[in-house]
Formats: C-alpha cells, sequence, structure tokens
C-alpha cells in the first residue's frame, strides 16, 4: 500500500501520531528526527540516496550516482513487464546489492 501524508510540521509528534498501531516499513527522506520507532523500519527513498551521493563529490559518490541513475532507467524498461518478469529481474538486483558503496 502506498499511503502519503502531509502536515505543516515535521515534527516527530506528527509522525508518531500518523503511524499509531502501524509496523512496517516507511519510505521518507531520511530526516533524523525519524529514527529508532518501535516496529518501524526505514528506507531512504532514491532521489535523496542520489542526492546525497552527489553532495558526496568521490568515487564512491559517482558510483552510487550510477547505480541510482541505472536503477531508473530499469524502473522505466519495467513498466513494460509482466507482474511475473518484474518479479524474476527484482531478484536479480536484489542479489546485486552488494555492489552499493557507502558514501566514505
Amino acid at each position: 500500500m502506498t499511503l502519503f501524508q502531509s502536515a505543516l510540521s515535521r515534527a516527530r509528534s506528527v509522525l508518531e501520531s500518523f503511524i499509531e498501531g502501524f509496523s512496517g516499513t516507511i519510505v521518507c527522506d531520511g530526516y533524523s528526527a525519524y529514527d529508532k520507532l518501535e516496529g518501524v523500519n526505514f528506507a531512504n527513498c532514491w532521489a535523496h540516496v542520489r542526492r546525497y551521493w552527489l553532495k558526496a563529490d568521490s568515487k564512491n559518490g559517482r558510483i552510487g550516482v550510477k547505480y541510482c541513475d541505472d536503477l531508473y532507467r530499469l524502473e522505466r524498461q519495467f513498466k513494460r513487464l509482466s507482474p511475473s518478469k518484474r518479479k524474476k529481474t527484482s531478484k536479480v538486483l536484489e542479489a546485486n546489492r552488494g555492489g552499493i558503496p557507502s558514501l566514505g
């Protein structure tokens, strides 16, 4: 399920009240006030990850930007695939996750 929420404040209390009773994964921009909520895993959106790698201005940063660009290209191709072929391709991507560099 995809659900978007907007508020005038980014306060942690806004998120806590919005997700009351929820457990699972939330994709967000990596805002530090949102970490360590019981039962919730956070994942950064790829647009923000790519931006962090651009700011790194290092060899690993350039590798990370290329990885994101490759993912975006694959995503455009996925739109034409059946759900079963998308799932098969996703497994290949998952197997290659170890190649994602750190910002160091």
